[in-house]
């Protein structure tokens, strides 16, 4: 595999008015930011043959659509972009490039070149200006602040990216590294890149760090909640069978098993209808699952009592009027939970 990786230097306040562009798909690059890329496309790598024998600077753009197109329609772009130096570029076997690219500044389209075998366009580089006052100053230290705790709470984001954060004094680079690195989708990605203003980049990006610290919190809660109630529930599992084999080790029956016996030969003593006793062995077999001291226990165990009366005060006719009670007492079971 060729690489390509000679030292470069450039001036970042005098950049080219005519850039080369590639259009990004998942997420936009920002000034500093480092971003791999690979490249499969023909009339890419011609471009990046041209640029590699220059000043090896390119444009980069996010598209509006995420799907990659066979051709590079001009109006699928945003107009805001990243001006990036390819610091590292390698050619695989299967005609495939490889490249590692560091953002440099914004720059805003003027317009496209047509007729060019590659997307090519006029721009407006945009100097940064970093501007400090108490405001800013208290913008950054909020930010600092909110993101280490998203770091915290996120496994997947190294530790040592919030001590690199607060390490930064540039305003606009910290808005800037913050916003690439946080699950925020790729237009509040791009809104941030649009904004020139460093003290209003540092607000919307305070506002994109606390609404993930906010889905964050909230699912590790919701986590934590499940997993409380997982453990309470196996616990409880366990308890009640080690209390059933000291019941039987002591030849004790179980008060459970003892009722749900009783009401079966209750069931079986009265003639009731087919469709009736179907529905009271139904019952007693959820009763048998139940644990006595539970709301859903007392329900069941209500309803089958309403089943001890004599043969001839269970008329044909009152079946539907069973299946209609049992279907009222599972709701009333599911409002006591």
């Amino acid at each position: 595999m060729p690489e390509n990786h000679t030292s470069f230097t450039f001036d970042v306040n005098n950049m080219p008015e005519t850039l080369p562009i590639f259009p990004l798909f998942d997420a936009p690059l920002f000034p500093k930011m480092v971003l791999p890329m690979v490249v499969m496309q023909d009339e890419y790598a011609q471009l990046i043959d041209e640029v590699m024998s220059k000043d090896r600077i390119v444009g980069v753009i996010l598209s509006k659509t995420p799907s990659q197109p066979t051709a590079y329609p001009h109006e699928d772009l945003y107009s805001m972009g990243t001006s990036a130096l390819i610091m590292k570029m390698a050619k695989t076997e299967n005609n495939r490039i490889q490249m590692l690219i560091q953002g440099l500044g914004r720059f805003r389209v003027k317009n496209f070149i047509k007729g060019q075998p590659y997307p090519l366009a006029d721009v407006i580089n945009i100097k940064e200006v970093d501007e400090k006052n108490k405001e800013i100053e208290a913008l950054m230290a909020n930010i600092a602040s909110q993101f280490t705790k998203l770091v915290e709470l996120s496994p997947g984001i190294p530790e040592q990216i919030a001590i690199m954060a607060k390490s930064i004094r540039e305003p606009g680079v910290l808005a800037d590294m913050v916003a690439s690195i946080i699950n925020s989708t790729a237009q509040e990605k791009q809104g941030v890149l649009e904004i020139e203003n460093v003290k209003k980049r540092l607000k919307e990006v305070t506002r994109l760090v606390n609404h993930q610290l906010e889905v964050v919190e909230l699912g590790n809660k919701i986590q934590s909640q499940v997993k409380v109630d997982m453990e309470k529930s196996q616990k409880d599992y366990y308890l009640r069978q080690q209390l059933k084999a000291i019941k039987e080790e002591l030849g004790e029956k179980d008060e459970t098993n003892v009722e749900v016996e009783e009401y079966k030969a209750k069931i079986e003593k009265i003639n009731m209808p087919e469709e009736a006793k179907k529905e009271a062995e139904r019952e007693v077999k959820r009763l048998a699952r139940m644990h006595p001291s539970s709301s859903e226990y007392t329900v069941a165990s209500t309803y089958l009592d309403w089943f001890q009366v004599k043969e001839d005060q269970i008329p044909q006719e009152s079946i539907h009027v069973l299946v209609l009670h049992s279907f009222l007492l599972i709701l009333q079971t599911w409002f006591l939970l």
